[in-house]
């Protein structure tokens, strides 16, 4: 890792800007694969219907890799907070998961 400044501007090489721009690619990719899952027909299949809509949206509305380009470190971190966000509540609303919970109470045990 290089650690010196290559111009008198901007991030330059400093260790700030390696990984502004690490964390881009890895954010990029992140996004990607949530894009596709939730372009792909039936891609959100394995998340409840009542939450697909939402979680769609909230995908939809996400920025573009074109403005990923252009985004500060701190909109970078906001984004990849409301990517993991997005992320747990696709663990959340699961539909193996609603059976993994319907099956360790089963209705009419008493419960």
């Amino acid at each position: 890792m290089r650690w010196y400044k290559k111009a008198d501007y901007g991030h330059g090489n400093t260790l700030d800007g390696q990984r502004l721009e690490a964390e881009r690619a890895r954010l990029l990719k992140d996004l990607g694969g949530i894009r596709a899952k939730a372009a792909r027909n039936g891609g959100l299949d394995d998340v409840l219907p009542r939450w697909r809509g939402e979680i769609r949206r909230k995908i939809v509305l996400l920025p573009t890799d074109e403005r990923l380009g252009r985004l500060s470190m701190m909109e970078i971190d906001e984004l990849a907070s409301k990517v993991a966000a997005i992320r747990s509540e696709m663990d959340r609303y699961s539909s193996a998961r609603a059976k993994e919970i319907e099956g360790a109470n089963p209705p009419g045990n008493g419960l």
